[in-house]
Protein backbone atom coordinates (compact mmCIF):
# COMPACT_ATOMS: atom_id res chain seq x y z
CA UNK A 1 0.00 0.00 0.00
CA UNK A 2 1.30 3.09 -0.90
CA UNK A 3 1.22 5.93 2.04
CA UNK A 4 1.82 9.40 1.64
CA UNK A 5 3.58 10.81 4.33
CA UNK A 6 3.98 14.72 3.17
CA UNK A 7 1.53 17.05 2.73
CA UNK A 8 1.19 17.23 -0.72
CA UNK A 9 -0.61 19.76 -3.55
CA UNK A 10 -4.02 18.80 -4.00
CA UNK A 11 -6.49 19.55 -6.41
CA UNK A 12 -10.47 19.04 -6.64
CA UNK A 13 -11.83 16.19 -8.48
CA UNK A 14 -15.49 16.64 -9.80
CA UNK A 15 -17.62 13.41 -9.91
CA UNK A 16 -21.11 12.77 -9.02
CA UNK A 17 -22.55 12.35 -6.04
CA UNK A 18 -23.37 8.86 -5.80
CA UNK A 19 -19.72 8.37 -7.20
CA UNK A 20 -18.20 10.35 -3.92
CA UNK A 21 -20.81 8.12 -1.65
CA UNK A 22 -19.10 4.77 -3.11
CA UNK A 23 -15.54 6.35 -3.18
CA UNK A 24 -16.26 7.48 1.24
CA UNK A 25 -18.02 3.74 2.28
CA UNK A 26 -14.93 2.46 0.43
CA UNK A 27 -12.28 4.24 2.09
CA UNK A 28 -14.24 4.18 5.77
CA UNK A 29 -14.52 0.15 5.31
CA UNK A 30 -10.48 0.42 4.26
CA UNK A 31 -9.91 2.68 7.13
CA UNK A 32 -8.31 5.36 4.76
CA UNK A 33 -9.32 8.87 3.85
CA UNK A 34 -10.49 9.17 -0.23
CA UNK A 35 -7.26 10.33 -0.72
CA UNK A 36 -5.65 7.69 0.25
CA UNK A 37 -7.94 5.26 -1.73
CA UNK A 38 -7.44 6.96 -5.07
CA UNK A 39 -3.79 7.34 -4.48
CA UNK A 40 -3.68 3.79 -3.72
CA UNK A 41 -5.80 2.74 -6.50
CA UNK A 42 -3.49 5.01 -9.28
CA UNK A 43 -0.79 3.18 -8.11
CA UNK A 44 -2.56 -0.29 -8.56
CA UNK A 45 -3.60 0.65 -11.70
CA UNK A 46 -0.61 1.61 -13.25
CA UNK A 47 1.07 -1.71 -12.49
CA UNK A 48 -1.53 -3.63 -13.55
CA UNK A 49 -1.23 -1.79 -16.89
CA UNK A 50 2.42 -2.54 -17.04
CA UNK A 51 1.89 -6.23 -16.20
CA UNK A 52 -0.70 -5.93 -18.68
CA UNK A 53 1.68 -4.85 -21.43
CA UNK A 54 4.44 -7.34 -20.25
CA UNK A 55 2.22 -9.89 -20.78
CA UNK A 56 0.72 -8.99 -24.08
CA UNK A 57 4.41 -8.05 -25.57
CA UNK A 58 5.35 -12.18 -24.26
CA UNK A 59 2.06 -12.78 -26.64
CA UNK A 60 3.20 -10.96 -29.21
CA UNK A 61 4.53 -13.66 -32.16
CA UNK A 62 6.95 -11.37 -34.86
CA UNK A 63 8.45 -13.63 -38.01
CA UNK A 64 11.87 -14.32 -35.60
CA UNK A 65 9.59 -16.32 -32.91
CA UNK A 66 7.50 -17.94 -35.69
CA UNK A 67 10.44 -19.11 -37.33
CA UNK A 68 12.02 -21.11 -34.28
CA UNK A 69 8.78 -22.17 -33.05
CA UNK A 70 8.43 -24.10 -36.06
CA UNK A 71 11.92 -25.17 -36.11
CA UNK A 72 10.71 -26.58 -32.99
CA UNK A 73 8.18 -28.06 -33.75
CA UNK A 74 10.05 -29.68 -36.59
CA UNK A 75 12.38 -31.10 -34.32
CA UNK A 76 9.83 -33.76 -33.13
CA UNK A 77 10.99 -36.23 -35.89
CA UNK A 78 14.89 -36.03 -34.94
CA UNK A 79 13.76 -38.08 -32.16
CA UNK A 80 11.86 -41.18 -33.24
Amino acid sequence: MYHVYMTMPTTTIRVPRSTRDKLTEVARDRGVSVSQLLTDQAVAWTREEWFRKERDAGRTVTAATQAEQDLWEGSDDDWD
